[in-house]
């Protein structure tokens, strides 16, 4: 499933997003999931942020995403 046409709706960690995090969620890979029933991306770290896709709502075309720095 091709999600780049999806808008990002950040429902934390504004402060952390930038158009570099976008294109990165965009290349990540959308997996249905068979055991829940719906698509999904897997966490990921990038640029030293978790980046974390909490829905895909593919009626709407949005994704909701959850940012937070990663802490070493």
């Amino acid at each position: 499933m091709d999600v780049s046409g999806f808008d990002i709706e950040i429902t934390n960690g504004s402060k952390y997003y930038d158009v570099s995090i976008k294109e990165e969620i965009y290349k990540q890979p959308v997996i249905f999931h068979e055991v829940l029933g719906f698509h999904v991306i897997y966490d990921f770290e990038y640029d030293g942020c978790w980046v974390v896709v909490q829905k895909i709502d593919v009626e709407n075309k949005l994704l909701s995403v959850f940012l937070q720095k990663s802490s070493y």
